[in-house]
């Protein structure tokens, strides 16, 4: 729905107003400073203040142009909600900082069942009072580094400050992985169903290590104490197992086809543009430090049955030359 001539210029209004108490005590004191930090830091402090409004009079024509459903929702217990009440608040933390949201309530006469909330459906509102944007800024962050470079980063630009602990959990987004693959359609027959097995070593803390490896470890003496010389990283690592799942289309391929060049070439002389290479698609993967290469290879055959339980498509795995892969493989494909 489109807002109304009214409530763009609400949203104009309080545009201004945010931008004048930003522009005239800000911009002007700056002024007088002697080095840029002088204008940039307030500058930006208040501009997230002017976006945070700007954010909540958004949120606030949504609110006023809610209406009640023509069609009492259900939820839970399956009671329709009959009676709609307005003005039910509830906080949230936007990227720019915290902000109210006012929307219906749907009740039921049924005493302790939960309201029904469709606005904050309508919106993906989350569970938790941190809005979208800033979850994905944490779990941005998260997947880069330490919890405590991800909450400073954060931090340093959103302005937001938010808990090591709260990072946590808030970036536990794989709860909802193994839901999320069993979404996926199963592929027709014509397509090929592929599955790759690799090992990868990551150097470990001492505790992190398996048994023999921590005893080889501890019996080796490094010849400096400050760091370890080139090729020293020998029982420091530990293997992490990682396979894949997808499908893919075999296409025999020419020459042209493997050398990008020559491809481009072709295509330049025939007036067309190159075509795109078929990718796969539908990826599962999966990676761990604790399960051995068994329990891995059988997650992944575990995969590939559900995509093609009749064993009507054909099977194509990629593997080097890890003896220990081959043998797995055939086990567990047996």
């Amino acid at each position: 729905m489109s807002a109304s001539e009214d409530e763009r210029a609400a949203v104009l209004a309080a545009a201004r107003t945010a931008y004048s108490s930003l522009e005239a005590p800000t911009v002007g004191e700056a002024l007088a400073g002697a080095s840029l930090d002088a204008l940039e830091d307030p500058v930006n402090t208040k501009s997230r203040a002017m976006l945070r409004l700007l954010v909540h009079v958004g949120l606030d024509v949504v609110s006023a142009r809610e209406t009640q459903a023509a069609t009492a929702p259900v939820g839970a217990g399956g009671l329709a909600r009959t009676r709609a009440e307005k003005e039910h608040q509830r906080s949230l933390v936007s990227r720019f900082g915290p902000v109210t949201v006012s929307r219906l309530a749907n009740r039921s006469a049924a005493p302790g069942a939960p309201n029904v909330h469709l606005l904050d459906a309508d919106w993906n509102l989350p569970a938790g009072v941190h809005a979208q944007p800033l979850l994905r800024e944490i779990t941005h962050e998260a997947t880069r580094g330490s919890f405590d470079d991800a909450v400073a980063a954060v931090e340093h630009a959103t302005g937001q400050k938010v808990g090591k602990r709260q990072a946590v959990e808030l970036a536990r987004t794989a709860v909802d992985v193994e839901a999320f693959y069993e979404t996926f359609a199963m592929a027709p027959a014509g397509r090929t169903l592929v599955i790759q097995c690799e090992g990868k070593g990551s150097v470990m803390r001492p505790d992190g290590l398996r048994p023999a490896t921590r005893k080889a470890a501890t019996e080796k003496k490094n010849r400096l104490d400050t760091r370890l010389l080139p090729g020293g990283k020998s029982n420091r690592k530990r293997m992490a197992e990682l396979t894949v799942v997808h499908d893919a289309t075999v296409v025999p391929s020419s020459v042209d086809d493997i050398i990008p060049s020559r491809r481009l070439l072709k295509a330049q002389a025939a007036g067309v543009a190159p075509a795109a290479a078929d990718g796969p698609t539908a990826k599962w993967m999966t990676a761990s430090v604790d399960d051995g290469i068994p329990a891995v290879i059988g997650a992944a055959l575990d995969e590939a049955e559900r995509r093609d339980p009749h064993h009507q498509r054909t099977w194509v795995v990629l593997v080097d030359s890890n003896n220990t892969y081959l043998d797995g493989i055939r086990v567990q494909a047996a």
